[in-house]
């Protein structure tokens, strides 16, 4: 046996143990011992490909860096064989050598997605240059799989997912487990498999097969344990979030309802002082307990003070605390209205619980360079439709609507925009004409906006 055949067989003997009862003939001799460290040659379908033993170990979850790689071992050709695409193996096997899976835009997707789920890939491990293309053939119903930082085997639980994982029939290796409800009918572990393939492709029976049932049955119901609390704490997870975004509605909708008149010139938060008072210290209680906690979990606290939605957080509790001060402390009442305004920026924390609120912010920040060119043309249009109408109405009986440029932009503003008050309008059939021009070019520069939000709006999804 030689060293690097040692280095794959000690690392994990028990399940080397039941890959076969012969140690000694499944000796993989295909492992060269080089100036650089051990070789693995793999032969794809008839083309050979070479890779260094610790590349290949860097990520023991994945087919070709666990003991599942002796499976594949033909003794005959000193070989590990897979009867796989070999165009696609090239960039499985770039993936083990930079750390980062890049897909081919010219093979077809769905047998790219193929590969990397019979070697144990998961689709995290897709680079951003390329998660654009993979994204369209990914299957957007709720997985579990391997996290992206748990390849290299560092997470105790995900060592313990691969070593029991990757035991099955090899054709269903890498593949993901759906949550509970969808799981007896697309875990391909559900079928005890009967067949065990051996390196070479022929079928060995009775082997490992009484060896590899208990291990799945494990790995089955491991899966389904943690299934069922990622399911369990998603719904709680999403109950909380509904919560704290009705109390952000129901602080915004008491913030309003303050400014009625209930009686006659009384306002409803001077009627019912005690009332809103009891309300916005409920409201306080709760905004405040969740800063403070996520204060106290945070593992940078500099970077989370620094964080706007953190800031915007912390000036929507400050209002009340500065209440209470000037209120009980000081007994200056009047400075309160001005603290009461900053109970708006309280629905500014309903981002934090909104996907799509944050999706359309995130559209408006990727797009901000074509819409602040479009908005500058909007604003040369008012400029220069506001000196055209001075001139064409300055000799008028109308004259005192437009005494000047400057005047005139009011004009052309609300024109451009489609709203159209009538407060001013042209006499003069030149000025009725730049003033229709104005008016199809205000809808002509509006419009041009929303494909461009639709187009970045499309890409976000794409990528989140």
């Amino acid at each position: 046996m030689n060293t690097c055949a040692k280095i794959i067989h000690s690392q994990e003997k028990d399940v080397q143990r039941r890959i076969t009862r012969n140690a000694s003939q499944r000796v993989p001799t295909s492992l060269e011992q080089d100036g650089s460290g051990c070789r693995v040659k793999i032969n794809v379908s008839g083309e050979r490909f070479s890779a260094k033993l610790h590349t290949l170990q860097k990520y023991p979850n994945t087919l070709l860096g666990s003991q599942l790689l002796l499976l594949f071992y033909d003794q005959r050709k000193d070989e590990y064989f897979f009867d796989r695409d070999p165009d696609l193996f090239r960039f499985i096997l770039n993936f083990y050598r930079l750390g980062k899976l890049h897909v081919s835009d010219v093979e077809c997707l769905e047998a790219f997605r193929d590969e990397m789920d019979y070697f144990g890939i998961p689709h995290s491990a897709v680079d951003d240059c390329c998660w654009n293309i993979f994204k369209k053939i990914r299957n957007p119903s709720y997985e579990i799989g391997i996290p992206k930082n748990d390849l290299d085997g560092s997470n105790k639980d995900t060592k313990e997912l691969g070593r029991t994982e990757q035991t099955s029939n090899p054709e269903t290796i890498g593949h993901s487990i759906s949550c509970p409800k969808k799981s007896s009918k697309q875990n391909p572990y559900n079928e005890t498999s009967k067949i065990v393939y051996s390196g070479s492709g022929t079928k060995k029976k009775d082997t490992t097969k009484r060896t590899l049932v208990p291990l799945k049955k494990t790995f089955i119901q491991s899966q389904i344990k943690d299934g069922k609390s990622i399911c369990r704490t998603l719904i709680v997870q999403d109950v909380l979030q509904y919560f704290y975004g009705l109390l952000i509605l129901a602080s915004a909708a008491c913030n309003a309802i303050e400014t009625v008149d209930c009686r006659t010139k009384t306002k409803c938060g001077d009627y019912y002082a005690q009332v809103f008072f009891a309300m916005e210290t409920f409201f306080a209680a709760v905004f405040t307990a969740d800063y403070v906690i996520r204060f106290l979990l945070a593992k940078r606290k500099c970077v989370f003070l620094r964080e706007l939605l953190n800031i915007v957080d912390l000036i929507a509790i400050l209002p009340y605390y500065f209440e209470l001060v000037f209120k009980f402390l000081i007994g200056a009442s009047d400075i309160m209205i001005t603290f009461r305004i900053l109970r708006v920026v309280r629905l500014m924390k309903l981002n934090r619980n909104s996907p799509r609120l944050q999706a359309f912010l995130l559209t408006l920040r990727n797009c901000a360079s074509d819409l602040l060119f479009l908005y500058f043309m909007f604003a040369f249009g008012i400029l220069l439709f506001g000196g055209v109408i001075y001139y064409a109405e300055r000799n008028s009986s109308n004259a005192g609507n437009f005494t000047s440029i400057a005047h005139s932009l009011w004009f052309t503003c609300v024109t451009m925009v489609t709203t159209g008050y009538g407060d001013v309008i042209p006499v003069t059939v030149m000025g009725k004409i730049f003033a229709a021009l104005c008016g199809f070019c205000g809808v002509l520069v509006m419009s041009l906006p929303i494909p461009i939000m639709q187009d970045k709006r499309a890409t976000i999804d794409t990528q989140y």
